[in-house]
């Protein structure tokens, strides 16, 4: 009998494994969250810079973590295939159900949304939902072109991605005088530092959100066991820098 069964093609590497690391993590909360962070601490820098370290610490830590699950199981699926091969295949079924019709497409509809209403400062405003709209297409068509295409995308955009933010970086240490403090004060009068931090890594820790996405595409690439646990410890190793150096040059 003829063995219809599809094998995924093993053709990413790791420089589109880290580039889908840094890819699915840096985005709006970059952007979004260093006001609702410095506003929390009372509209001074300590703690914020902070919690910048102390969140990207533990997220590398985790990413350790999430690194040898990977290599003790290289399956594609990512979170769902970990918690079925531990938990066994009902958990890992919820877990991929409750991906596949809440989680991602509310994620996919909040970024495009962000995206479209972005770009209405150059196409304007009656024109966001249209944009959203095509921006998911545009995602769909480049991910039903297969991994390589896929992948390759991934890598432009976030390249794309990373120059603005360097850009950012660059010119605001020019720009700036240096003179703005970044460490002291540490928090504002009468606030609970304790609360505020655990506060402030919730925010960080949204702006940290979805590198374990890279576990999903574990089966399409060559070298798994050894590529994966570098791309996720030296992904989330590169945000954690992005992430503290912008916020150096923001303040």
């Amino acid at each position: 009998m003829e063995n219809n069964k599809q094998e995924l093609k093993k053709n990413l590497g790791i420089s589109t494994a880290m580039a889908t690391v840094v890819g699915c993590v840096i985005g709006s909360g970059v952007f979004l969250k260093p006001q609702a962070i410095y506003t929390a601490t009372g509209g001074v820098p300590g703690l914020g810079m902070i919690a910048w370290l102390i969140t990207g610490l533990v997220c590398i830590a985790a990413a350790m973590t999430f690194a040898e699950v990977a290599i003790m199981i290289p399956k594609t699926g990512g979170m769902v295939a970990y918690l079925e091969e531990a938990f066994g295949r009902k958990v890992g079924f919820l877990a991929g159900w409750m991906q596949t019709i809440l989680f991602y497409p509310a994620m996919i509809a909040a970024l495009s949304v962000a995206f479209a209403q972005q770009a209405a400062l150059f196409v304007g405003d009656g024109l966001i939902l249209p944009v959203a709209i095509v921006a998911i297409i545009i995602v769909i068509i480049l991910n039903g072109l297969g991994s390589a295409v896929g992948g390759g995308a991934q890598v432009v955009f976030t390249v794309c991605k990373l120059i603005p933010l360097i850009l950012l970086m660059v010119f605001g240490f020019i720009k700036g005088s240096g003179d703005n403090p970044i460490f002291s004060p540490m928090i504002g009068p009468d606030l609970n530092p304790a609360v505020v931090l655990g506060q402030l890594m919730i925010a960080v820790l949204f702006a940290f959100e979805g590198w374990t996405n890279v576990g999903a595409i574990a089966g399409e690439m060559k070298n798994p066991g050894k590529d994966l646990p570098v791309a996720i410890v030296g992904g989330v190793s590169i945000i954690m820098a992005v992430y503290f150096v912008i916020n150096l040059a923001y303040l």
